[in-house]
Parts: C-alpha cells; sequence; structure tokens
C-alpha cells in the first residue's frame, strides 16, 4: 500500500501530480487480497480529501458486487473540484471499449482524475496502455503491470502464516473445540509449497478453515489443494442435506441447482426457471421450490436475482471439476461424492449417427439457433470451466469437446473467455477459431495476439505453416498497439517466404511481397523509415512482376502496394517520386473501378485522397482540389448506397457501484494497473483505421491458413486486407 500511494501521490499532495501505479500479483487465480489493498488505498485517498469511486462491470463483477447499469457518467458521477479516484474491479473481464468509454467519460469529470485497474491477468493491458495518450491519460509509473508477490517464497514463511490463520480460525471456533484441546502444532498440507494455490490469501485461508474444521470434527486434515476443496464441499454437502432432508434424491438436487448457478452465475427469476427446464431438473411449480431452497442456503446480493452461486470463485470452479465425470474419452478421475453425469449433459448432449457412432452436440446451456448468439452465461462457463481445467486434467477434455461442438462459442463468448480457453485448444480447433475472428476488435485484440501465439507455439515443421502463424501473430500484435513486438515475428515470416519463394516463386512471390508490405508498416511506425522504404519498394516491385502475368489477379495489390510505397517516400521528404507513385495507384484503382464499381470504388476514393494529399505538400493546391472533390463525390455516392450507422447507445451492460468512500466488499484481486489523467489535454474523438482512405493508413497483408492472401476488400480471390492505424 505505501509504495502505491507514494505513487498516485493520493494521500501526500506534494507527490507526483499525474502518476497512479497499479497493484497486482503474480499468481494465477484468484485469492491474493487485491481488493482488501483497493480498500485500503481509497481509505487514505478519502481521508486525504479525494472523491473515491469504485466501479464494477455488469457483466465483469461477481454476483456479491452491487452493479447497476450506466446511463451517463454525470448522473452517478457529477462533476467537482475535488480530485478523483476510481477503483476499478475485475478490469480484465470488462469489455475493452466499455472501459476505454469509461476512462473517457470519466476524463472532465474533476480538475485531476486517476484510475487503478486491478485485475488477474494482463493480455488486455497493452491494448488499453495503447489508446492512453489520446483518451488523455498518462500511464503511472513505468507503465507495466506491478504484480503483487506470493505471500512467502520459502515453505517455512509459509508454515508461518498458515499457523497464524489456524490460531484465528480456532479463535472463532473456540465453541467446538475438542475436548482435548486444540493440536500443540496444526498439521499443513503436504503441498504448501505449491505458489499458485498457497502463495495467495485466499488459498491459505482455506487450507486453514478446513484444517481447523477437521480437527473440531476429530478427522484428519486435508492433506492437499484438491482435498482442502472436497472437503469444504463435502460440508456444504451436509449443509444441504441437513437444510433439505437426508433423501438422496432431495440431496441430488440441492447439488445440481448449486452446479447450474456456479456455471451460469446469477439470473433473474425467469430465466431461472427457464435454466431448471431446459436441463431437466424441475418444471414451473417444482422448479420455484428448487430456487427457494436455494436461496435460503445461498442468499442472492439482489432481490431481482436468483441461483447465486458458490463463493469463492476457486471453490465454484472445484464443485464443477469434481462434478463432472471422465473425460469424453473415459479418461481416469480422482471420483468424488460429488460426481454426476447431469453435469456433463449440460455443456455437451450426445447423439447417435446411422453407423451408430457418437455425435456431440452443445448442451442445453450452451445450445444456440442457427445465426443467433450464445446465451449470455456462455462466457462465464468457459472462464469457469478453463480454470477449472488448469487444476483438473479431466475438465481439459470436456471443454476441448464443447468448443469442438461449437468453436463460435469462444469467439462470442468475448475476450476474456477466449483468451481462458486457448491454451486448453488442440491445433485444429484453434486454428478453426482463428478463422472466426474478425480482422480487428478491440474487445477480441488481446485474445487474438494469445490465439496467434498458441497456434505459433504449436504449429509443425512445415516452414509455410511456420511463417503463416508469424505472418498473423505480428498483424495481431501490431493491431493491439504492440508494434516493437510485432517486428520480431515480421522479420522472420518475411525471411522464411523469401527462402520459399527462391525455391518456387510461383507459389511463394505473392506471400512474400505481402509480408514485405506489413514488415515496411512495421518499421514505419517505429522510426525505422529508410529500411521501411527499402521493403515497400521490394514488394511494389514483385506485384509489378506479378501483375505482368496476372493483372486480374494482383493489379489491386500492387496499387495498394504503391500507395504504401508512396507513404514511406513522402516520410523521407522525397514528395516528387510519391507523387508519382500515387498517380499510378489512382490510375489502377480507376481502372479497376470502371470494370468492377462495387469492390473497387473505395479504393479509387482512398487513392484520390492520397493523391490530393501529396499535391497539396507540392504547393499545388489548385491541382490537388479536383481529386479531393472526386473522392468525396465518390465517398457521398456509396454513403448513399448504405443506410446510416446509428450513434453507439450508452452500453446497456456496463455498471457502475460508486459512493464517497470505499465500499466493503469480499471480492478478491489480482493484479492492478494505474492511469492519470492530464488535465492539460484536450478530449479527442476516437481515431478510426481507414484501410487505405487516409494518407497515413498503412496496409497490413493477413496471410490465410490455406496459404492464399487474404485482403480487405472482397474480390474475386475471396480475400480481405487488414488495415492498421495511421
Amino acid at each position: 500500500t505505501p509504495r502505491i500511494m507514494r505513487t498516485t501521490g493520493a494521500v501526500s499532495h506534494t507527490g507526483p501530480s499525474d502518476r497512479a501505479v497499479p497493484g497486482g500479483d503474480d499468481q494465477k487465480g484468484n485469492g491474493q487480497g487485491k481488493t482488501r489493498l483497493a480498500q485500503q488505498v481509497g481509505r487514505q485517498s478519502t481521508a486525504s480529501g479525494w472523491r473515491v469511486g469504485v466501479v464494477s462491470h455488469w457483466d465483469a463483477a461477481p454476483g456479491d458486487v452491487d452493479a447497476r447499469p450506466l446511463v451517463q457518467p454525470w448522473r452517478w458521477l457529477p462533476a467537482s473540484r475535488r480530485p478523483l479516484l476510481l477503483l476499478v474491479d475485475y478490469a480484465e473481464r470488462w469489455p475493452l471499449h466499455d472501459l476505454l468509454r469509461l476512462l473517457a467519460d470519466c476524463r472532465q469529470r474533476a480538475p485531476k482524475v486517476r484510475v487503478l485497474l486491478l485485475a488477474r491477468s494482463v493480455d488486455w493491458w497493452p491494448t488499453v496502455a495503447a489508446e492512453l495518450h489520446r483518451l488523455g491519460f498518462i500511464a503511472g509509473g513505468d507503465t507495466q503491470p506491478w504484480p503483487l508477490p506470493a505471500l512467502a517464497h520459502d515453505r517455512p514463511g509459509r508454515r508461518r502464516l498458515f499457523e497464524t490463520a489456524c490460531e484465528r480460525f480456532a479463535q472463532i471456533y473456540q465453541p467446538d473445540m475438542p475436548a482435548h484441546g486444540w493440536p500443540g502444532q496444526w498439521k499443513a498440507p503436504g503441498d504448501l509449497g505449491d505458489d499458485s494455490v498457497y502463495g495467495t490469501v485466499l488459498g491459505m485461508h482455506m487450507a486453514a478453515l478446513a484444517t481447523v474444521d477437521a480437527y473440531t470434527r476429530q478427522t484428519n486434515p486435508p492433506g492437499s489443494a484438491g482435498d482442502v476443496s472436497r472437503y469444504l464441499l463435502d460440508r456444504e454437502r451436509s449443509y444441504w442435506a441437513r437444510l433439505h432432508g437426508t433423501a438422496a434424491d432431495t440431496v441430488r438436487a440441492a447439488a445440481r441447482t448449486v452446479l447450474l448457478a456456479c456455471l451460469t452465475g446469477p439470473q433473474t427469476p425467469d430465466t431461472g426457471i427457464r435454466l431448471l427446464e431446459l436441463t431437466g431438473l424441475a418444471d414451473r411449480p417444482a422448479g420455484q421450490k428448487l430456487l427457494d431452497a436455494h436461496d435460503r442456503c445461498y442468499p442472492p446480493s439482489s432481490s431481482n436475482t436468483v441461483l447465486e452461486p458458490v463463493y469463492p470463485d476457486r471453490l465454484a470452479e472445484d464443485f464443477i471439476a469434481l462434478s463432472l465425470p471422465s473425460d469424453p474419452s473415459g479418461g481416469p478421475i480422482t471420483r468424488s461424492g460429488h460426481t454426476d453425469s447431469w453435469a456433463a449433459t449440460t455443456l455437451v448432449s450426445t447423439l447417435r449417427g446411422l453407423d451408430d457412432t457418437v455425435v456431440f452436440v452443445p448442451g442445453p446451456l450452451t445450445a444456440r439457433a442457427p445465426g443467433q448468439k450464445p446465451p449470455g452465461h456462455t462466457s462465464r462457463i468457459l472462464i469457469f470451466l478453463a480454470a477449472a481445467a488448469g487444476r483438473n486434467p479431466h475438465v481439459q477434455g470436456w471443454l476441448h469437446t464443447l468448443l469442438t461442438t461449437d468453436p463460435a462459442l469462444a469467439v462470442h463468448a468475448g475476450g476474456v473467455a477466449l483468451n481462458s480457453v486457448v491454451a486448453y485448444t488442440s491445433p485444429s480447433l484453434a486454428e478453426t477459431i482463428y478463422e472466426l475472428l474478425p480482422e480487428r476488435s478491440l474487445d477480441l485484440g488481446p485474445a487474438a495476439v494469445a490465439l496467434a501465439q498458441h497456434l505459433l507455439d504449436d504449429t509443425d515443421n512445415s516452414p509455410e505453416q511456420h511463417a503463416r502463424h508469424c505472418g498473423n501473430l505480428a498483424i495481431r500484435l501490431a493491431h493491439t498497439g504492440r508494434r516493437e513486438q510485432a517486428l520480431t515475428p515480421a522479420e522472420e515470416a518475411t525471411g522464411i517466404y523469401r527462402q520459399l519463394a527462391d525455391a518456387d516463386p510461383d507459389a511463394y512471390l505473392p506471400h512474400l511481397a505481402a509480408s514485405l508490405n506489413n514488415l515496411s508498416t512495421f518499421l514505419s511506425g517505429l522510426g525505422r523509415r529508410d529500411q521501411a522504404l527499402a521493403s515497400a519498394e521490394e514488394a511494389t516491385g514483385i506485384y509489378r512482376q506479378l501483375a505482368e502475368t496476372h493483372p486480374d489477379a494482383y493489379l489491386p495489390d500492387l496499387a495498394a502496394s504503391l500507395n504504401n510505397l508512396s507513404n514511406s517516400l513522402s516520410e523521407l521528404g522525397r514528395q516528387d517520386q510519391a507523387l508519382a507513385s500515387a498517380e499510378e495507384a489512382v490510375t489502377i484503382h480507376r481502372r479497376l473501378a470502371d470494370a468492377h464499381p462495387d469492390p473497387y470504388l473505395p479504393d479509387l476514393a482512398a487513392s484520390l485522397n492520397n493523391l490530393s494529399t501529396f499535391l497539396s505538400e507540392l504547393g499545388r493546391r489548385d491541382q490537388a482540389l479536383a481529386p479531393a472533390e472526386e473522392a468525396a463525390g465518390i465517398y457521398r455516392q456509396l454513403a448513399g448506397r448504405r443506410p446510416p450507422r446509428r450513434l453507439p447507445a450508452p452500453p446497456r451492460h456496463v455498471a457502475v457501484g460508486v459512493r464517497v468512500g470505499v465500499r466493503e466488499g469480499e471480492g478478491q484481486l489480482r493484479r492492478g494497473f494505474g492511469v492519470s489523467h492530464r488535465s492539460d489535454q484536450p478530449l479527442r474523438a476516437p481515431r478510426r483505421a481507414l484501410a487505405g482512405r487516409v494518407r497515413r493508413a498503412n496496409v497490413l497483408s493477413v496471410p490465410d491458413p490455406r496459404g492464399c492472401p487474404r485482403w480487405s476488400r472482397p474480390d474475386r480471390r475471396g480475400g480481405r486486407l487488414a488495415p492498421t492505424a495511421g
């Protein structure tokens, strides 16, 4: 806490005026205590005269967080002369466009705005960091996530912490102390040195609680992290039996309702009844009784919801894992009293083909009609299955089977869910999911990087496949603002394609040219303009050679490459040569648009805009007017053909819980990042990347998994082109 407070300057007004510092942890999973740390920061900030807002996303917040829809920021956060500190919890679960909008909306709410982003993973951070300057913020500290360290780094230190936690729980359990008293030394789990479990406050507390409870019942305490979860869940099952009766059917119905809540999270009463019906648990009259009984065990955080899950999340994840039987291939698992084949049927159903083969299809919780999106709880299901799979290998089989039945689930579920499941996809499944990704998406961007890296790591020995995955990774990195990181795979892809083109020019020269264009874009963005020009010139030369023999196929690529080349020449001050390339690009695009107006009129307009810019820079402004007017006329014509896009409405699923001071909560945090508002910067509207339609918008060529170039506009080869921001 002192480190964060010193760097944010939120306590000492003599500290830095425009910095905020991230806090988090370096463990995988929840439970490090970031929420409580953030609460302490908030209390000290409030005492120093700051307003403190605690913000959670409707889709991201756990059920014990009170989140209300955000309509306009000034309705819950009026402007004030006092500085503002926002604590954004579960930041990694926010759709990135909602998170960026929150930052933009709060930008003018106070003379000084600081934001502490707390999260459990960091893949999303580079994308947000790349947007901060545009929003008028600067990253605090060194712009890198600040991990919270493990509680102790050696077994003796862990042992002391475990003893302390047990002593505290023993005070709480004092009325139930055994007749012979507490032990002189508490028996610790054998895997106490496991950082992934006992490096967190939550893991240590769970183990200590189970140990003390076991002593009160005069049974052996759990010997491992898995035993801890089984012990605590067995205690839950005993509670269900005591509350609802010991009949097997009654306890089974209660367990299945709890499992449904763990999978879907809190729901409206009507949706809860519908889910019980969908999964075959109960019809409406009996379903209401089940929900009422569940609410008595796990009271909902809101009067408008049912199916409150088990907390903490780790216990819910382990309950899901213990409930699932052996994986679809029949692999062995450690069976428990919680294993229930019904759990698998909610996720994946089976059909028998004509040849008596078993075919898996999505189960009732994830099934969707053709052309429709999956249910809203699909994201939670994938996230929790992935978390459970990390500690229970048999869950990986169910997760992989579910995604194989409908790979689009991973994309529709959003970036957080997709990022969670990437590690558990086979190369073929990962390839299928990758093909479903849009060329650019703010929310899916970090997950697309992870998926591209996963494909590269698992590639076979084929140089062509390796080059393709390198190129895809470079483009995805660039789209998330990581241009320096994108350069290495881009150079590697270019080198491989050069070798392949030397051996088989007919097959691989197009790939080499596309890769060179991408490399030119990355080099230019990093200020290495001489090298960028060399790559652009080589790419243009190759496309010119290809267009001479196959004009229908490669003239569009030549024109796009000429536009890139003109930009590179202009950046080096060679305006006359840049103008010549721009004029040639216009000539080619005009020829293409005359023959095929629908696909090529937008490209003609973009080239005309470029030409107008170069003419203006050369002082030939009268001549610059004509192409600019022609481009405007084309865009007006195109706009008339398409219905106007509505302005985006306020995101209905963004929600906040805000108060002056800090809300007390039990949620756990994992990593944190800080950003700080610079009040001297005006808020600017976000720039949109247009494919070659502004002078500095270079072309990124996306290699297709089947080996042919893909471009942004539909053409006879069925490809697309992915633009990069100018």
